[in-house]
């Protein structure tokens, strides 16, 4: 999220805090795609759960005027988001000094956006 991230700049500048490579800022916890729709089904969301064959068959007709085609390639890959496999121990380790702790669990997160997204109107039928 992006106030985790925003704390997490403000907090290693404000300190003088120093890295030669600089600061690798992500969640350290992996989430695959299995995990993220099973959260999903969960927290019964607007959202309906598809298997992967049938999410790649739609992927495979969405053309250029969708919203959704600048991600095409990147979803294209298979069913498991990369993970990001840079070094963040120095990263966490002073940001843990700091005070400063990795977001919420997934699951807490995503009931926060989705309940968010439907007082929006996102996921309402046209």
């Amino acid at each position: 999220p992006v106030d985790y991230v925003a704390e997490c700049v403000v907090g290693l500048m404000s300190k003088g805090y120093k890295h030669p490579n600089g600061w690798n800022i992500v969640n350290p916890i992996q989430l695959s795609y299995g995990d993220f729709f099973r959260i999903i089904a969960e927290i019964k969301t607007f959202l309906r759960v598809i298997p992967v064959i049938e999410w790649n068959e739609k992927l495979a007709q969405i053309t250029e005027d969708n919203v959704l085609y600048p991600l095409k390639e990147f979803h294209s890959g298979g069913h498991e988001m990369p993970f990001v496999t840079i070094e963040v121990k120095d990263t966490q380790d002073a940001l843990k000094n700091l005070g400063i702790y990795p977001p919420k669990p997934y699951i807490d997160l995503l009931k926060i956006y989705f309940k968010y997204w439907k007082s929006v109107g996102l996921g309402k039928s046209k």
